[in-house]
């Protein structure tokens, strides 16, 4: 028997964390945004291809953190802020013709962990 269900509803917000703004214009600005709950623990990786790749207990990422030859560790051990945010602001380099890919994992929710794959940005030059 089943005596009670309960059912979490998931923030919307949550399931889009990692924003990209700016241009993409070679020597102009661009900014990276991480969002999250104060205290939430992640990752951004970056990659010039994607690929589908499942990784165990968290699920599908559009970035293959395998491939060496293609991965940008941007940051490893980041902390969201009292804030609910992070930025980066950096200029856009000149290469042509090359897409960099953005790709976040958020730890939220401690004490109880919950791994969560941000949505995929990408920046064209």
């Amino acid at each position: 028997n089943v005596d009670e269900v309960l059912l979490t509803a998931r923030d919307i917000a949550r399931s889009a964390p990692l924003i990209l703004s700016g241009a993409s214009t070679p020597g102009q600005v661009s900014t990276l945004t991480i969002q999250g709950d104060p205290g939430d623990q992640f990752v951004i990786v970056a990659a010039t291809a994607v690929s589908a790749t499942h990784y165990d207990g968290i699920g599908t990422a559009s970035i293959d953190i395998t491939n060496a030859a293609t991965l940008i560790p941007i940051v490893l051990d980041g902390v969201v802020p009292a804030t609910g945010g992070l930025s980066w602001s950096f200029v856009a380099p000149s290469l042509p013709g090359v897409t960099v890919h953005f790709q976040a994992v958020l730890r939220t929710g401690l004490p109880f962990p919950n791994d969560l794959i941000s949505n995929l940005v990408s920046l064209s030059l």
